[in-house]
């Protein structure tokens, strides 16, 4: 065979947090946050909300965890896009809601920039799908 590459445009530097959702059996579609990366299942600062969610519950979760001081000025660089996190925590909760057969999604890490954000590593689970 050939050579297979993947081109991407490169990210700058921001802070790694984890958007994800999933159906949970007795709550059923719940919206998760926190600090992303490699180093998500560690730090263990996430929390959840059970879907749908808008901008004010979302806004209510970044402020939640106990890094969200890394999301401001004060952490000594940059502030973050907290806007581009309150979008992509929506986003989840919309796709939660009207995605049935999805049963786990996590965006890991979504970086959050100065302006914007990107996600760089996603993977899901839907119903039916082998793990």
């Amino acid at each position: 065979g050939g050579v297979r590459l993947m081109v991407q445009s490169m990210v700058p530097d921001g802070l790694e947090v984890i958007i994800g959702g999933k159906r949970d059996p007795s709550f059923g579609p719940v919206v998760a946050f926190g600090l992303g990366g490699s180093e998500v299942e560690a730090l263990r600062d996430i929390v959840f909300r059970m879907a749908p969610i808008g901008p004010q519950e979302a806004r209510r979760m970044t402020d939640e965890i106990r890094a969200r001081r890394l999301l401001s000025e004060d952490a000594g660089r940059p502030p973050v896009d907290v806007g581009a996190i309150i979008n992509g925590l929506v986003s989840m909760s919309n796709l939660l809601i009207a995605c049935p057969d999805v049963v786990e999604v996590e965006v890991n890490p979504f970086t959050a920039l100065e302006n914007g954000g990107a996600a760089i590593d996603a993977r899901a689970l839907v119903r039916g799908q082998r793990a």
